[in-house]
């Protein structure tokens, strides 16, 4: 293997998306040595197993949320791995993603619960969700299962916030997912929120999604509608993380992405806050510190911006003992961890914002 194929194996690897790798390399382009085929074999079983009790979660929590007026979405992990991947074996998959619409969060939170399922980590303060697209529950057991309703297509600032969720809702295709009838995005919207959560996590956990663009595209091939897609893109002003997600994926997997996408994206012309936005994100490792000074920078009104600001510094108890849960064990002294963190980073993250630039 050559060192590029080397470093995809040793990131498919960490994730167990070596079958997943391997299926969008083909078997017939890429020689396998056989210690990789067999340790392929096993993560394949993993992610087949735990493909089986996440749609059986799946079809129980879809059953409860509809029986309750509740309208969703099916992202990721599920909808790909149902619609466009030949079994499920194929695509890890670590939780369920569900896009709701955000009115009705309160109704999901009261049914999640119902089914055994707890916050986690605990929010930060009362009224966090004004500055998330989603959260994440988790119900323990033999099997832990973690589920994160959406109301956006991730992290709400500083990109995804810019969406129109009703027109996400109106493109919306109804399918039936191994007998779970419910709705998944359409196939342009899909390959954006796919490019969003790549971007997300580019320096970490990228290859999982940029095998899933690959995987989109090939999948709807001449029914996907590319002009659609550029123009949705520009609509939104999404063009700087697309831009990113599309270039790494065509990078390493070389999907067939028509040449007049790249020239549309390259027209856009950011401003010089957006580029050191962009800058930030996309040059970090984790996207947690920086992504608090953007959701401060990003969050409309001083009222806003003070809100959020009092949640990053005076966090409940109850979370900073789930954050910090292998430090000091005392209260106080978590808080006094949790000061010493943000004085660590949040200069350095500054500092890059200000001196860094695209």
């Amino acid at each position: 293997m050559n060192r590029e194929l080397e470093e995809l194996v040793e990131n498919a690897k960490q994730w167990n998306a070596l079958p997943l790798l391997f299926h969008i390399l083909g078997k017939d382009n890429v020689p396998i040595p056989q210690s990789l085929q067999s340790l392929s074999r096993t993560q394949y079983i993993q992610n087949y197993l735990a493909a089986v009790l996440f749609l059986r979660e799946l079809r129980e929590v879809l059953s409860s949320l509809v029986d309750r007026g509740v309208e969703v979405i099916v992202l990721k992990g599920a909808a790909l791995t149902m619609n466009v991947y030949p079994s499920l074996g194929v695509r890890p998959m670590r939780d369920i993603d569900l896009l709701i619409h955000r009115e009705d969060l309160a109704r999901v939170v009261e049914i999640l619960r119902a089914l055994g399922y707890q916050r986690y980590p605990p929010p930060a303060r009362n009224g966090i969700e004004k500055f998330q697209g989603e959260v994440t529950w988790v119900k323990t057991g033999q099997f832990p299962m973690v589920i994160e309703p959406h109301w956006t297509l991730g992290p709400e600032y500083p990109y995804s916030g810019r969406i129109e969720a009703q027109d996400l809702w109106h493109k919306a295709r109804r399918i039936n997912l191994d007998g779970i009838d419910t709705l998944i995005l359409c196939p342009e919207d899909s390959l954006l929120h796919t490019c969003l959560h790549l971007f997300h996590h580019g320096q970490g956990f990228w290859l999982v999604p940029a095998c899933d663009i690959t995987g989109l595209i090939r999948h709807y091939e001449s029914n996907f509608d590319w002009k659609v897609f550029l123009n949705r893109v520009i609509e939104f002003n999404l063009c700087l993380p697309v831009q990113y997600s599309l270039k790494k994926t065509y990078k390493v997997l070389h999907p067939p992405i028509p040449s007049f996408i790249f020239e549309g994206l390259s027209l856009y012309k950011p401003s010089r806050f957006e580029s050191k936005l962009y800058a930030l994100l996309s040059r970090s490792s984790n996207p947690i510190g920086p992504g608090n000074l953007i959701k401060l920078l990003t969050v409309p009104g001083i009222v806003q911006k003070l809100r959020y600001l009092c949640s990053v510094l005076l966090p409940s108890k109850e979370w900073l003992m789930t954050y910090y849960s292998n430090s000091a064990p005392k209260s106080l002294g978590l808080y006094a961890l949790h000061v010493k963190n943000i004085f660590l980073t949040g200069p350095k993250v500054l500092f890059r914002f200000l001196f860094v630039g695209k």
